[in-house]
């Protein structure tokens, strides 16, 4: 095994080329203009910067092309910065890669693009990208830790193939689209412990199934912190949803959603709003105050909801249950001051 060192006006790809798998190289403080390839078949390679702010990766003046395209598997990137690309900062190809302590900023698409399986993101930056911060387009079992995204011209992270995937205590903020998504057949996932924030539009958006949504912060987005597009069986778990300008909550559709002990306060609409169709979820222990409209929003057309054991206060009215949707949900033990019809508390 061999350790191979790249000053600026090197090349990092002929050092790429001449390493075995297992190797390492690393990368003096400087900036190299170079779009970098791990080939297939360079599994176990390091690539590794001084820091984050004193090696950098630049692609001005380099045409198409992305900032690092890595096709090996088992590889380390970490340690520098990635800018000004005319495709993605990284686009990974490959599984089981480790990429952690990068900066990824200014890349005309997206900073990440994944399209693998088992591949860990860990104390990123992704920032001011002209499409996603993350994207992971293909692959299951993805882990994106302990993360700042930030900026980009579309979501903070965006996902839309495989399951099982671990979003974990990321910062993720005034993006210009949602700041966490879930879209297309991405079923099963893990959105735990998160702060989304200041996002043009939805805190964490769920347009999939089976998903554990847990202990997040999704506060003062344009429209709801949490919002469920009509799918099923996914479980939202002591969140915090405040000061967005739609819905708090907004389990729009869908059946068998459990939303229990979250928190949602002066929101611009609904605390939690259960529109269009739907049928068969569990609405209990939570807290719901201070919202501009209902604190919980049942329309006519839902239908077997269970709404229980929930505190409410301050919003207008503390329950709404279109009829006949407050006959045909069960409405119990609710701690709560008004209502519409009356009587609900």
């Amino acid at each position: 095994m061999a350790v191979y060192f790249v000053t600026p006006g090197e090349s990092i790809n002929a050092a790429i080329l001449n390493a075995a798998p297992g190797d390492t190289i690393r990368l003096a403080a400087g900036t190299f203009y170079e779009s970098v390839e791990i080939p297939a078949g360079k599994d176990r390679l390091r690539l590794l910067g001084a820091e984050k702010g004193k090696t950098i990766l630049d692609g001005t003046g380099l045409g198409a092309g992305n900032g690092i395209t890595l096709n090996a598997n088992l590889v380390t990137i970490s340690g520098f910065m990635i800018r000004d690309f005319q495709n993605d900062g990284i686009e990974v190809n490959a599984n089981d890669n480790i990429i952690r302590n990068l900066t990824v900023q200014n890349n005309d698409m997206d900073g990440i693009e994944i399209n693998g399986t088992r591949n860990l993101m860990m104390k990123i930056v992704s920032m001011l990208n002209g499409e996603n911060g993350i994207d992971i387009l293909a692959g299951s079992h993805n882990y994106i830790l302990e993360s700042e995204i930030k900026n980009n011209r579309q979501s903070g992270i965006f996902i839309s193939d495989g399951t099982s995937h671990l979003i974990l205590r990321n910062k993720v903020n005034a993006n210009h689209v949602d700041g966490i998504a879930f879209e297309n057949v991405s079923d099963g996932n893990f959105i735990i412990d998160n702060l989304s924030e200041h996002n043009r539009e939805n805190g964490i958006s769920v347009n999939t199934n089976e998903n554990f949504v847990y202990r997040n912060k999704s506060n003062n987005n344009g429209n709801d912190g949490i919002y469920l597009i009509g799918e099923d069986n996914n479980l939202l778990l002591d969140n915090i949803t405040n000061h967005n300008d739609d819905d708090g909550i907004d389990p729009s559709g869908g059946t068998n959603n459990r939303i229990i002990g979250n928190v949602t306060k002066n929101n611009r609409e609904e605390g939690i709003d259960l529109d269009l169709t739907a049928i068969g979820n569990i609405i209990d222990q939570n807290v719901v105050k201070q919202n501009q409209r209902s604190g919980i929003l049942l329309v006519s057309e839902a239908v077997d909801n269970a709404v229980r054991e929930n505190k409410l206060s301050g919003n207008t009215p503390d329950i709404q249950a279109d009829p006949p949707a407050d006959v045909n949900n069960t409405l119990d033990e609710n701690d709560c001051q008004s209502s519409s019809p009356p009587g609900l508390c």
